[in-house]
């Protein structure tokens, strides 16, 4: 049996400071002493951009403003995202050895049956498939995402769970190329997107979701998960990062707006 994983369920709903103890998790395994660590969070609403996105391009930043809804920049790669508390986010560090010969493509490929086998137990009818390049569908509808990256000696797998989806919001907010709906085969965000309750259950919880979850990555990977909080030493790393990376103007260059409030946070 491999040794327990650290298994971490973030109580805040910070997405800032989520953002910053991401980053604190993938040093702690990249300088040697954390063992490999599987965290999850739910996040007050937010906008997260992919690493290289261009904000005006991917997202209404007068309407995110008039809602209060913050632009953050991922240190990953990947499209921007609507995230509130009814979307689980997930991350799975872990460091490269033996893993550097698998491609991207192999790496979310296997990522995404684990979510599709847990969405499976959760009661979803056959037919969920990935979506290449990094989503989960079914009925041709996004209901999970995908990205991946090489930290120095790490590789960091993080995916977006839609439980449910204020639909009208995330439209509102963000504004994708009408070409890549197109090649979707929508005209609209609605059109492009659905939900775990929306094809499983009503009644289904964000609970319920992140035990299928760690349940096909313990029976997959054939580990077991120890829960424990952040360490005191990622927890001062993530205080340093929030302050001086993701919660910074020049990380997120964003709308000037939405920098005073950044920088009053």
């Amino acid at each position: 049996m491999a040794d327990p994983w650290r298994l971490i369920v973030e109580d805040s709903d910070d997405p800032v400071f989520h953002l910053a103890s991401l980053e604190a998790v993938w040093r702690s395994l990249d300088e040697g002493p954390a063992p490999e660590t599987m965290i999850l969070r739910r996040l007050s609403p937010c906008v997260l951009l992919g690493a290289s996105q261009e904000a005006a391009r991917e997202v209404a930043l007068g309407e995110c403003s008039t809602r209060g809804i913050p632009v953050l920049r991922r240190p990953s790669e990947g499209g921007a995202i609507y995230c509130d508390r009814n979307c689980l986010l997930f991350s799975i560090v872990c460091r490269r050895r033996g893993s550097l010969g698998a491609s991207p493509e192999e790496v979310l490929t296997g990522w995404a049956n684990v979510l599709i086998e847990a969405f499976e137990r959760l009661g979803m009818p056959s037919g969920a498939c990935f979506a290449r390049p990094n989503d989960i569908a079914i009925a041709e509808k996004k209901v999970a995402g995908l990205t991946m990256t090489d930290w120095y000696g790490i590789r960091s797998v993080s995916g977006s769970v839609l439980i449910d989806a204020d639909l009208e919001t995330m439209a509102a907010v963000l504004t994708p190329n009408p070409e890549k709906l197109g090649r979707h085969g929508a005209a609209r965000i609605a059109d492009r997107v659905t939900t775990l309750r929306h094809c499983v259950s009503p009644e289904l919880t964000p609970a319920a979701v992140s035990e299928a979850l760690i349940a096909v990555v313990a029976a997959k990977c054939g580990i077991t998960f120890r829960p424990e909080p952040l360490p005191a030493r990622d927890l001062e790393t993530a205080q340093t990062l929030r302050k001086q990376k993701y919660g910074h103007p020049s990380w997120n260059r964003v709308a000037a707006v939405q920098e005073e409030s950044l920088e009053e946070t």
